[in-house]
């Protein structure tokens, strides 16, 4: 057999390896002389005309060796000078919902694609497609999940992924990545799963036994876990205690002082609270609604701003009849989803960020509103304690209580000196600890390292 490298196409025959003192790599091979051949780490790989030789294009850094007889694969690792593997180049593929979208979950894909990862690596966008009718029969479904899992498995070997990226949450969505990192595996990647969901924790213990089952297995077999917060990681630990867990914070573009620095209104206005959130039951908007109903009898001067789209709590326009049946049409607004420069002059006219959900992750929101100097008031679930700290960047209060919203709220009405300090700490801990350079950091961390594992393995095995 006859190994040629794609970027000097030396050749290298059977037996005779190149001189310990030249920076040559070498090559071992397992299996039978006719392999099938496919990418672990961004080779292009194919057959030149002698029936036993392969032709290496492109980075060189590890090979897969499949006999035909389907038996377990047998792994050949090219090793520098030394016998030290080099680090492959990531190449990976994010799979989520559309970056256009509203949500948590396509910000963060967003960012994904607008960072840049300089020489080490790439990412590329694999989009989830949804039915697109209001009812879709379960052969449709079926029918498009195939035709995913096809598209997906043709990217993987054409592009030479190597790191399979998946943004999941609960449900179907779990369920959609468990498919797509069978697919990955089958096809030599490294597989991330990235647990976004709100309520993951329910998913999990409300499902049967064999369902429970097999969320272990799926958490346990994927190369890594991301986790949004101790929170959420004490949470997968639970239910999959052998998963290979990282603790990744969502981050934010932290924006220039002289965007944020003052709120653009006249002193002396009434204190303004912000909710940018879709407009679910689970949300809390009906108590933030009844919260605003007590700020308004005790005289307080106060706006609020609901900015989202509709959700289960009601269309925009329902939740405005609502607003206004409550007697809130001159104190609260509901404006609809807010997106790009609306949202930024959104963020800065408000003096607060109220986010009082009944379940959370770690909402892009909060993070937003703290990188524009902005105090918060949150409900005391998910990650949310681990981003806002009670008396130092924020009131945290317990969920679904209007009453002790109220308080919190109306305790910022009448303190502006209080705002501005829990602001000013906020911002400093985006910086120091939510800032999209120590996120963009921990993902190439988390990436080679996986790589440099699996060339490690391998090269045991070969």
């Amino acid at each position: 057999m006859r190994l040629h490298r794609g970027d000097d196409r030396r050749v290298l025959p059977p037996g005779v390896g190149a001189p310990r003192a030249a920076a040559e790599p070498t090559l071992r091979l397992r299996g039978r002389l006719r392999p099938k051949l496919h990418c672990v780490s961004g080779l292009s790989l194919h057959r030149p005309a002698g029936p036993s030789d392969i032709q290496i294009a492109g980075r060189t850094d590890a090979v897969t060796c499949l006999p035909e007889t389907g038996c377990a694969p047998a792994t050949a690792a090219l090793l520098a000078a030394g016998g030290v593997a080099r680090p492959p180049r990531f190449r990976v593929l994010a799979v989520g919902p559309d970056p256009r979208e509203i949500g948590g979950m396509s910000t963060v894909v967003a960012q994904m694609l607008e960072l840049d990862w300089g020489p080490r690596g790439e990412v590329r966008f694999q989009r989830i497609t949804t039915g697109g009718r209001v009812r879709e029969t379960m052969l449709g479904k079926l029918r498009r999940h195939g035709l995913q899992t096809r598209t997906l498995r043709k990217r993987i070997r054409r592009e030479g992924i190597n790191v399979l990226h998946m943004h999941t949450c609960s449900g179907a969505s779990f369920w959609r990545s468990a498919a797509d990192m069978t697919t990955a595996r089958g096809s030599g990647c490294a597989t991330v799963l990235h647990v976004h969901g709100a309520m993951f924790d329910q998913f999990v213990t409300g499902s049967g036994r064999t369902a429970r089952r097999l969320v272990r297995l799926v958490l346990e077999r994927a190369d890594a876990v991301i986790a949004l917060g101790e929170h959420w990681a004490r949470a997968i630990r639970a239910c999959a205690p052998r998963a290979n867990i990282r603790v990744i914070p969502n981050a934010v573009e932290i924006p220039p002082m002289s965007e944020v620095g003052k709120t653009g209104r006249e002193a002396g206005a009434a204190c303004r609270f912000l909710l940018l959130a879709k407009l679910d039951a689970w949300k809390g908007v009906a108590d933030l609604i009844e919260a605003a109903v007590i700020l308004e009898r005790s005289g307080a001067p106060f706006e609020l701003v609901l900015a989202g789209p509709g959700g289960s709590a009601g269309s925009v326009k329902a939740v405005g009849a609502m607003i206004t049946a409550r007697g809130l049409s001159t104190r609260v607004r509901c404006v609809g989803p807010l997106c790009g420069a609306a949202r930024t002059e959104a963020l800065r006219h408000a003096d607060v960020l109220v986010q009082p959900s009944h379940h959370e992750g770690m909402p892009m929101s909060v993070l937003e509103a703290m990188s524009f100097g902005k105090a918060v008031v949150a409900s005391q679930v998910g990650a949310l304690p681990e981003v806002v700290e009670e008396g130092r960047t924020g009131l945290l209060v317990p969920p679904q209580d209007p009453a002790a919203l109220a308080r919190a709220m109306l305790r910022l009405v009448h303190a502006p000196e209080l705002r501005h300090r829990l602001g000013d700490a906020g911002r400093r801990v985006i910086g120091d600890r939510f800032s999209l350079d120590r996120w963009r950091e921990a993902l190439i961390d988390l990436y080679e390292d996986l790589l440099a594992e699996r060339l490690r393995r391998h090269s045991c095995q070969a």
